[in-house]
């Protein structure tokens, strides 16, 4: 994308809804909450959306993720 927002392309594909982005310290990935089913859960992707992995999977919600320090 450009700094104008010009050539902006969709990192993800999720056909429910994906929330609350934060970019790694490093800038290389993303950790979103992502609704799989009825459930929230955690994922990572890389920075160009590619490789989403689920790292929480279960009933519970997960919610609002961070990097830690």
């Amino acid at each position: 994308m450009n700094a104008d927002g010009v050539g902006a392309v969709p990192l993800t594909s999720n056909t429910n809804a994906d929330f609350s982005p934060t970019w790694s310290p490093d800038g290389s990935r993303i950790a979103l909450e992502r609704i799989v089913g009825a459930n929230h859960e955690i994922f990572v992707i890389n920075a160009d959306g590619s490789a989403p992995a689920n790292f929480t999977n279960n009933a519970a919600f997960d919610g609002a993720p961070s990097w830690g320090r």
